[in-house]
């Protein structure tokens, strides 16, 4: 149930994001904004309701409240090898210049709020001029 839960949230918000690029524009000069707000939040809550339906079963520890792996010096082990294991395989070429260029890429300051601004004040566009 948890997995057909999971899938169920990607699909939502894929086809929320979707829906809501697509046809936000024109259902906000035609219906308002309360009404598209109303409109994306319903995926989000179909999804909540699900949630309460999963079954889950408890996991038994050693003492109730105690973390199974925070109850000794493995978690500092553990940790210390995933790191080192992370760090490996970040710091590959292939790996780390993608990474690096990306970052540096979104990093930069961008003019999209202030286009926005200008086509929609001072060319007088509308919002439903950016969804096409």
């Amino acid at each position: 149930m948890s997995g057909s839960l999971q899938s169920l949230c990607w699909g939502s918000s894929a086809f929320g994001g979707i829906v809501s690029s697509y046809f936000s524009g024109s259902l906000v000069d035609a219906y308002g904004v309360r009404f598209v707000f109303g409109l994306t939040s319903l995926l989000p809550l179909i999804t909540s309701a699900v949630a309460v339906l999963v079954k889950e079963e408890p996991v038994v520890g050693q003492a109730r409240g105690q973390n199974l792996l925070l109850s000794s010096s493995a978690f500092l082990a553990s940790s210390k090898n995933s790191i080192t294991q992370l760090w490996g395989a970040v710091k590959q070429p292939g790996v780390f210049l993608p990474t690096l260029f990306i970052f540096l890429w979104q990093a930069t300051p961008q003019s999209d709020s202030a286009m926005f601004y200008f086509t929609t004040n001072q060319l007088g566009l509308l919002q439903s001029f950016w969804d096409v």
